[in-house]
């Protein structure tokens, strides 16, 4: 073969190689490189897949994790109502001794307004310590009681009363007071009366329903 004809041949090679490129590699020294459409296939399907999974990734919404049992029951148990709790038997005792006490001040506070207006000689106030239904220990009736209580209180002088040994008991609307009493006045002296009052409750007041006195 001549150097033209050889070369012709190259031309042609070469330009064989340009329109096949997706079939084979470029000429090399000469001779025709291997196909290479195959690879280029490859590629591409790599990269699509590689695609399709990120797109899948992206857009999928995430799905819910799994709960497992303590979970599932935290979750479907309906809130929890809280409820009074119940006083207890301990408490129901504190408040009743609270009352008790609250009762017995009440009483006895009733029983020192009854010493001053007696001591004070005011009437009115004495007389008003008593309940309208107060029983006198003699025998007679609540009207000629008061009567006597006012001409004996007025036509004192002056007068002092100290009361010892004061307990008092409450039970609801009922109360029971013990005391020593010491009077005196201008012309009587007493000391050593034991007195027994039996209060009530009337109208949120406490009044004198029954009064007795002995001497020790």
């Amino acid at each position: 073969m001549s150097i033209i004809e050889g070369a012709m041949r190259q031309s042609q090679v070469a330009q064989h190689s340009k329109t096949r490129w997706f079939e084979a590699e470029p000429v090399i020294n000469g001779q025709v490189g291997k196909p290479v459409w195959h690879k280029l296939l490859a590629v591409g399907a790599v990269g699509f897949v590689l695609g399709a999974v990120t797109m899948k990734v992206v857009l999928e919404p995430a799905k819910a994790v799994p709960l497992n049992d303590q979970q599932a029951k935290m979750v479907a148990a309906p809130a929890s109502v809280v409820t009074p709790v119940p006083a207890t038997s301990s408490q129901t005792v504190a408040i009743k001794s609270e009352k008790a006490d609250s009762d017995r001040k009440e009483v006895l506070a009733a029983v020192d307004g009854w010493v001053k207006a007696w001591s004070g000689k005011n009437v009115e106030n004495y007389v008003s310590a008593y309940a309208p239904n107060f029983q006198p220990s003699q025998n007679v009736s609540h009207a000629e009681w008061v009567n006597q209580r006012r001409n004996r209180i007025a036509k004192y002088g002056k007068v002092e009363i100290k009361l010892s040994d004061i307990t008092a008991i409450t039970k609801g609307d009922s109360a029971i007071v013990e005391l020593v009493q010491y009077f005196k006045n201008d012309t009587f002296v007493e000391s050593g009366l034991h007195k027994h009052l039996e209060y009530q409750r009337i109208d949120d007041q406490w009044k004198i329903v029954r009064e007795s006195s002995y001497k020790s």
